[in-house]
């Protein structure tokens, strides 16, 4: 059971981002990525909460406390650190943002699998092969319960219409 401390703060703002999966070769993933392939502002207030999807492929241009950067937010990650991509965002949505929660594929699968699972409607199938990735999905449409390493199938699923925009 989820029990959460009555010491919790009233608000709490942070970046949520899932690094991508580095490839050494075919089938070889060596690791965590060195860039995000998903990012999220996060808002708790009391019992309300506000999530904001960033678009990985958003251009970013400004200050990182590693220096200034210019290029795809994916990429303030791998450049600046999660400290980096903290500040990105909130320079990028003009809020304070103190904290940041950085995921990788691995850590999903086990949060997914600790509450057992998630319930997700599907519009119309997924199917799509990445053979050097080893990533085979195949889903059928209608309501699904995914365990971890479904769902992370589903994180990776890049056939949505309006690519990132429609994930």
């Amino acid at each position: 059971p989820l029990v959460l401390s009555q010491d919790l703060p009233k608000e709490l703002s942070l970046v949520v981002a899932a690094r991508d999966t580095e490839y050494c070769g075919y089938h070889t993933p060596c690791g965590p990525g060195r860039r995000t392939d998903t990012i999220f502002y996060l808002r708790l207030q009391g019992a309300e909460a506000t999530l904001v999807a960033i678009p990985r492929d958003l251009y970013y241009q400004g200050e990182t406390p590693s220096g200034p950067f210019a290029g795809r937010i994916n990429a303030v990650y791998e450049r600046a650190g999660p400290e980096g991509l903290r500040w990105a965002v909130q320079e990028l949505l003009g809020v304070p943002v103190p904290h940041y929660l950085i995921l990788t594929f691995d850590v999903v699968m086990r949060l997914v699998d600790a509450v057992d699972g998630v319930e997700v409607e599907l519009p119309y199938p997924m199917r799509y092969t990445d053979r050097a990735a080893g990533l085979y999905i195949d889903f059928p449409a209608g309501r699904l319960h995914l365990n971890g390493k479904d769902a992370v199938k589903y994180m990776r699923f890049r056939r949505w219409e309006g690519a990132d925009l429609g994930r």
